[in-house]
């Protein structure tokens, strides 16, 4: 079983407490470098793991109310303690796609010049006390989740919980179209990956059966992520005064996000259509089918007759 996701063969409550411990250790287990990888790769691996963290989370704050509410604040801080690195990577590795993309457009001279006066070198390495910090919250989260919170978690709860984040993901989606707006595209795109890796956690309860809806959930966060990284390039050029080689950017900048946003537009459409209780509906429809399916595997494999 993958770190995250919930067991179908425990109890809710164990499936789920397995599934943030495990989410846990992996996030700190980049963060301590025994994975031995590069620093870049250690701070994206274990923001991933944090998300994948609040996601559980808010899955479980119907049961467990403001106990899950201080959990993911605290989860906050840790992915905030890695965020300045992160941010610095993203800007270097957004410019030179973008220099790479439109090469010929702007030409090889005004290129090397637009390198070599913008090119954001990212960090080789986590500030310490950054990654320690992020560690420590993430050992003692475990402290906020004892037993007696847990008992409130049932099949139900867990259920419920998804429906929240759709509608949530649902409501961002209705707002930035009425909207539009880098932020509120940004708060569209969270809500998203809180939904997506919601599924991922139950893909083994589900039977995989809400697979395709999870393929075009990540093909909508990665084109909303692309167009945020753009925009955190553009907004770091902003400064750049008129006539300068930082203007030449722009224009390519904005025609590019254009492209995103409305490509995400039109997934987002499909993705949200129905009312949160018919998602819901769904989901625990899909949850049923796979729980009858893994007893017949069961019964078959004992050699029990289902009419007995």
């Amino acid at each position: 079983m993958k770190p995250g996701r919930l067991d179908p063969a425990l109890e809710p409550a164990d499936a789920w407490r397995q599934a943030v411990a495990g989410e846990c250790a992996t996030a700190v287990a980049w963060l301590a470098g025994r994975d031995e990888a590069s620093s870049v790769r250690a701070v994206h691996q274990a923001r991933r793991a944090c998300k994948r963290l609040r996601a559980l989370l808010r899955i479980a704050e119907p049961a467990l109310g403001e106990t899950a509410v201080e959990a993911r604040r605290w989860v906050a801080v840790s992915a905030r303690q890695l965020a300045p690195a992160r941010d610095a990577t993203v800007r270097a590795a957004t410019l030179a796609a973008v220099l790479a993309e439109y090469r010929e457009v702007l030409g090889e001279e005004a290129c090397a010049a637009l390198e070599a006066t913008y090119a954001i070198e990212a960090p080789h390495e986590v500030p310490p006390q950054a990654r320690d910090d992020a560690s420590a919250t993430l050992e003692a989260l475990a402290d906020l989740l004892d037993d007696s919170a847990l008992r409130q978690l049932s099949r139900r709860s867990l259920l419920r919980g998804g429906r929240l984040a759709y509608r949530r993901a649902r409501r961002r989606w209705r707002a930035v179209r009425k909207a539009p707006s880098p932020e509120g595209w940004h708060e569209l795109r969270s809500a998203v990956q809180v939904h997506l890796n919601q599924l991922k956690a139950l893909r083994e309860c589900t039977g995989g059966r809400l697979r395709a809806r999870g393929r075009k959930l990540a093909r909508l966060a990665s084109l909303l992520g692309e167009a945020h990284d753009l925009w955190m390039l553009h907004a770091s050029l902003a400064e750049a005064p008129q006539g300068s080689l930082g203007t030449l950017l722009r224009p390519v900048l904005a025609d590019r996000e254009h492209a995103l946003y409305a490509a995400a537009a039109d997934l987002a459409a499909e993705l949200f259509s129905r009312r949160p209780k018919a998602f819901e509906a769904r989901l625990e429809q899909a949850w049923v089918d796979a729980t009858l399916a893994r007893e017949a595997v069961i019964r078959d494999a004992d050699g029990l007759d289902p009419e007995a």
